[in-house]
């Protein structure tokens, strides 16, 4: 890939760089110069197997790789000015690296830092078990062989710091951020056999973004006022193509069954921000207040291109078709925000703080969605649908906390959240004919007030009743009621075209405590838990109301050992366990059961040192998944079964005070139940990385 190599490059002039000027420097100065680099020159995974998968679990190419682990610099020039440098170069892995500060005293700093890594997607699909697909036939008929799924995500910013005493501190940055690639996507296409559907075919999006941040930033102390101020200006760019494939089998005359769809996005957004803000200590430090105010615009722009192909790549407009050719759709957004806080020491026991929110916004959208159904497509559209959007309101906010300590051993606090939003919102869609006549469905006029009520409240406490003992819980309450309120709307063909929510109430509970123990250096062990209940309630115009809910609870048992004075044990075993229940668990025909996400989770390290310079280090994770149900014979392949080893070991072994050799071997399988999913594999890893110190 281009950028792989430009960044090996990139790399190695900064590695000659750092590694030539300390030895430049030490000739005008001995002390504080050091330079360090840990070479990795082999590393080979054996994969036997769904290599797609292995890689996408580890973040780690199969097969043979090498390059610099680490890379450290430091050194000093006359009028104390430092030089810092690090870094890590993998090509196999596209995994750079690269940090360089310059720095003078009482003056400021320029720093520089390069960051890429690479991350792997899984080609295949669901798997629906009725179906008589192998895995050969599985990644012939709906996997891609050739396309690679594997993200780019990089990173290069530039900040030059100004920082002289008893002048404003003076940040000024530059930023980008790209993404580069192909990816998996859980929009899965329709498989079909024997006139049964099925969304198992799997879906990629190629994906090319990029970012750019202009900042900057000023902070002042003026007689004990903080004062800061923050400019950002950012530029988003993407260029995405989702591909979806719908698969059936030849016998089967369904139309539509062997389609592909291309969707082609690129959205570019303008952001603009500007932040104020002033704080300072009262009453002999007893009192610490603060207020900012942000003003915020966004402006962004989308253009998006759907078009229908046969299996032959011939373009096509099947029942139901989405055929949407040169789609334009625009936003502009404005927010002006006010906050303010204060905290304050009551009494040495009990301390107090508020915080107050006010946000007024304001957004238009336009959008013109190009309907063409001719099959096949003549590029001559249908009908036109145009839309015009409008909204302004609202946000109120507060906030209170306090934090109680007059108990010995004992802390208890409290925090509460709310949050109010009114949003007037006006909509205005037109069908315009074309080719054909336009759609009167899609005529209509909406005004609707949306309130929104936010509160998170929670309390909880650290107590210590003896030496060997701490225990940490709280318990948070979330709650957020959404209630659209319909004040006008046009009804075409007897059908609610935007307006049909009614409300939608979300509860959620959660409970989380820690009990950690320190009974003897050969023992210390700890417990956790962690439970959520999630409540949504739904109501739709002329519906019963809807009720979902999902629940999980996570077990978590940790110990640290110390047996000898050598050897140092850590284990953990959690248990997770989820479950989403839907009403269709409760239908009286072709009901669903509630999805289970049970996990259980096993690991183990340990250290052993025979010589002061010698040890051997080890680690092990497991994890077993339980969740896979006959009943998707019935329903959606919604169950998980497998068995996943990760287990490392090595030693490390200091040769002198220069050269230290780390050689590793791990094992990873991972074993799933072919019935729930495809993509086994075992991988073997060798490696072995030597680092070399100069004073």
């Amino acid at each position: 890939m281009r950028r792989s190599r430009w960044s090996s490059v990139l790399f190695l002039a900064f590695a000659f760089l750092a590694a030539s000027q300390p030895l430049h420097a030490a000739s005008e100065s001995n002390s504080d110069n050091q330079l360090d680099i840990t070479p990795l020159p082999v590393r080979y995974i054996f994969v036997d197997g769904e290599a797609d998968k292995f890689r996408a679990h580890h973040w780690k190419n199969n097969n043979y790789a090498a390059g610099v682990e680490e890379f450290y610099s430091f050194y000093r020039l006359p009028n104390d000015i430092t030089v810092k440098m690090e870094g890590k170069a993998i090509p196999a892995d596209n995994d750079y690296e690269g940090v360089v500060i310059v720095k003078k005293k009482e003056v400021g700093q320029i720093k520089f830092d390069y960051q890429e890594f690479r991350k792997y997607y899984d080609r295949t699909g669901g798997v629906y078990h009725p179906f008589n697909l192998t895995r050969g036939d599985y990644t012939l008929r709906v996997g891609d062989a050739v396309k690679d799924l594997e993200l780019d995500i990089g990173h290069f910013g530039v900040e030059a710091e100004l920082d002289i005493p008893d002048f404003p501190k003076v940040v000024i940055g530059y930023e980008r951020e790209f993404k580069n690639g192909a990816k998996s996507r859980l929009t899965w296409g329709d498989v079909v056999q024997s006139g049964v559907t099925r969304k198992i075919a799997p879906s990629y999006q190629d994906v090319s973004e990029v970012a750019d941040t202009f900042d900057l930033k000023v902070n002042h102390t003026v007689k004990g006022y903080d004062i800061k101020s923050e400019q950002k200006f950012e530029i988003v760019k993407s260029d995405n193509t989702r591909v979806e494939k719908y698969f059936g089998a030849d016998s089967d005359a369904t139309a539509g069954n062997k389609l592909i769809r291309r969707q082609q996005q690129k959205p570019e957004a303008h952001t603009f921000s500007s932040i104020f803000g002033i704080a300072k200590w009262f009453l002999k430090d007893k009192i610490y207040t603060s207020a900012g105010y942000r003003y915020a615009q966004v402006h962004n722009k989308e253009w998006e291109d759907i078009r229908e192909f046969d299996e032959n790549g011939n373009p096509r407009s099947f029942a139901n078709a989405e055929n949407r050719f040169g789609n334009i759709a625009t936003n502009h957004f404005h927010s002006n925000t006010w906050v303010a806080s204060m905290m304050a020491k009551i009494t040495k026991w009990f301390n107090v703080g508020t915080k107050v929110k006010t946000e007024f916004l304001n957004r238009r959208g336009e959008s013109t969605y190009n309907v063409e159904t001719t099959d096949p497509p003549d590029n001559r559209i249908n009908r036109f649908d145009v839309s015009d959007t409008r909204m302004s309101g609202y946000r109120w906010g507060q906030g209170i906390t306090a934090r109680f300590t007059a108990i010995p051993r004992t802390a208890i606090y409290t925090e509460l959240e709310l949050e109010q939003d009114r949003l007037p919102m006006s909509e205005n869609r037109d069908s315009i004919g074309g080719q054909s006549a336009a759609s009167a469905s899609e005529v209509f006029i909406r005004e609707t007030i949306t309130n929104i009520q936010r509160g998170v409240m929670t309390v909880g406490g650290h107590v210590a009743p003896f030496s060997f003992m701490r225990l940490t819980s709280h318990f948070r309450r979330t709650l957020k009621m959404t209630d659209y309120d319909d004040i006008y709307e046009t009804v075409s063909s007897g059908v609610s075209k935007s307006a049909f929510f009614d409300s939608q109430h979300v509860y959620v509970n959660e409970f989380m405590t820690r009990l950690a123990l320190t009974l003897t250096k050969y023992l210390q062990p700890s417990f956790r838990f962690v439970g959520r209940d999630t409540n949504y309630r739904t109501n739709v115009e002329a519906l019963a109301g809807v009720d979902t809910e999902t629940t999980s609870n996570n077990f978590i048992f940790d110990f640290t050992s110390q047996p000898v004075e050598n050897v140092m044990i850590l284990g953990s075993y959690s248990k997770l366990m989820s479950n989403t229940n839907t009403p269709a668990a409760g239908a009286l025909r072709g009901n669903n059961p509630g999805f289970n996400a049970n996990v259980d989770t096993w690991t183990l390290s340990t250290s052993y040192m025979p010589r002061e310079n010698l040890s051997f280090i080890q680690s092990v994770q497991y994890a077993r998944a339980d969740n896979f149900n006959d009943f998707t014979a019935i329903g959606l392949p919604i169950g998980s079964d497998y068995r996943k080893l990760d287990l490392e070991a090595g030693l490390k072994w200091n040769v002198n005070e220069k050269v230290t050799v780390e050689p590793k071997y791990g094992l990873y399988y991972y074993l799933a139940n072919s019935n729930a999913e495809f993509g086994d594999y075992i991988a073997h890893l060798i490696s072995c990385e030597i680092s070399l110190a100069w004073g």
